[in-house]
């Protein structure tokens, strides 16, 4: 709960030797002090009763618009108990200051953290929250405020997400998934900075076990691999008679030798990043650094490319910002997959491929070697074997399926 107290603020002494006289205001366990225009000294104020002492001009005056200070702190507690809404030190300030603020509004909040990640570069997590922000928005028909974000807005959101429309498809779990943890990560930003109480926070916790749960809306990820017939037909891949396609064979084959390199990390590869017959770089995603030797395979792909700067002719000179390179790199995903899926109906497999099946099919092999589990985490950058150990779970039947044959 909120109390408040007015007192003279002795940590700070202003150039006449003066201490300012503030609000001071405490809500789980933080402190804000409010300025309330007034200053006085030592010897003019009495901390007893928080007021300006007889001796000091228009002291009756001053103490009076103390008082109604008081009064407005107190109003305020009084509002929010009524309503049953927790008041945070910032929505304390603005109430009692007066001043008008737009941070305590989920779209503006959101606008705020969108312009905070594409200055710091983080182009991917922008568009997440973006997008986020405009279906939060489209379903709320305009703003919203965090205190009317609650366990039923939640679920009415769940459902609208799901739903066709006249002008989109209804989210997948997946998606929908997604959606909600960020909708939650927006919350839990706005209480660490202060913006909300931590009571308003609508999601399920240890504290709030009534709160919204979106744990249903997980669904398995779909893991590609080759199989290893499949992955011998792809090296195999007669790109001389379909040139057009060779771009996007070099780039699979480049990402399967190089440890399943995210797309992200191969676009960004520079003829710099190799030093001492070893591809070294640092992971986007996590900040990991790998240091990978450069086999004879790797090195002949990378002869078949002549690029000033990058190894790849993705990313050039123009690229410039996040942003530019961030639109580069999804334009050319989307090509690159849909020509890797023509180069798996040329070899007559399930075209259901992209530039992650690289990733999984050189996770499968490592596993069809019997190279143990710790060995394959530590090669893809996975944070502990329990990751690596989720992540190849789904490949599990297609390696059970092969023991039918010892029948």
């Amino acid at each position: 709960m909120v109390s408040t107290k007015i007192l003279l603020y002795k940590h700070k002494t202003l150039s006449n030797g003066k201490h300012p006289i503030t609000m001071q205001v405490v809500f789980d366990r933080k402190r804000k002090n409010i300025s309330l225009g007034y200053t006085a000294t030592l010897k003019e104020w009495n901390p007893e009763k928080a007021r300006f002492r007889r001796s000091v001009d228009n002291y009756e005056t001053k103490n009076m618009a103390l008082r109604r200070y008081e009064l407005l702190a107190q109003k305020i507690i009084d509002d929010a108990i009524l309503s049953g809404k927790p008041v945070s030190l910032t929505e304390f300030k603005r109430k009692f200051t007066g001043k008008q603020t737009t941070s305590t509004n989920f779209i503006t909040f959101c606008d705020e953290l969108i312009a905070e990640m594409r200055k710091s570069g983080k182009i991917g997590n922008s568009g997440v929250y973006s997008n986020v922000r405009n279906a939060v928005k489209n379903f709320a028909k305009g703003e919203v405020n965090f205190e009317e974000i609650n366990v039923t807005f939640l679920n009415k959101f769940e459902v609208w997400l799901a739903s066709d429309k006249p002008d989109r498809k209804g989210c997948a779990a997946s998606t929908m998934n997604q959606y909600m943890r960020t909708v939650c990560a927006v919350f839990n930003k706005a209480i660490s900075r202060d913006l909300i109480a931590h009571e308003l926070y609508p999601f399920r916790n240890q504290f709030n076990p009534k709160g919204y749960s979106y744990s249903h809306l997980k669904s398995e990820p779909h893991h590609r691999a080759l199989s290893p017939d499949e992955l011998e037909k792809f090296k195999n891949f007669n790109y001389n008679k379909y040139p057009e396609l060779e771009n996007a064979y070099h780039y699979f084959m480049f990402m399967y030798y190089c440890r399943g390199i995210n797309w992200t990390d191969f676009c960004n590869l520079k003829h710099t990043d190799i030093r001492n017959g070893r591809i070294q770089y640092r992971r986007k995603k996590t900040g990991k650094l790998f240091s990978i030797k450069v086999s004879e395979p790797l090195q002949n792909i990378m002869n078949q490319f002549d690029c000033p700067l990058y190894l790849f002719p993705i990313l050039s000179n123009f690229h410039k910002t996040p942003t530019q390179k961030a639109n580069r790199i999804k334009k050319c995903i989307r090509q690159t997959n849909r020509e890797l899926k023509e180069i798996a109906i040329r070899i007559g497999i399930e075209p259901d491929i992209s530039t992650y099946t690289a990733r999984h099919t050189y996770a499968m092999s490592l596993k069809r070697g019997g190279i143990r589990l710790s060995l394959i985490s530590d090669a893809m950058g996975h944070a502990d074997s329990k990751v690596t150990r989720h992540y190849l779970s789904s490949f599990e039947d297609e390696l059970i399926d092969e023991t039918d044959g010892v029948l």
